[in-house]
């Protein structure tokens, strides 16, 4: 039986969300801490994207310091 959901359903109402100038480090520590995978990125009251777990991993793997690497490196 296939059942319809909406966005509504699904999506929750908090978030996790970072400066650009945060460091992927830290953004993971948060987004560990509430259990999510990813998190919005804010420059002053916009959301601007997102940073997920991969994007996290690729810095990791392409040999960057997650620590002194910003959000929007």
């Amino acid at each position: 039986m296939r059942q319809s959901l909406s966005v509504r359903d699904v999506m929750r109402r908090t978030y996790v969300g970072v400066s650009e100038g945060d460091s992927v480090a830290g953004a993971a520590r948060l987004m560990n801490e509430d259990g999510v995978e990813s998190a919005v990125v804010i420059r002053g009251p916009d959301p601007i994207g997102m940073l997920t777990a991969g994007d996290v991993m690729g810095v990791i793997a392409d040999g960057g310091d997650p620590e002194t690497t910003a959000v929007d490196a």
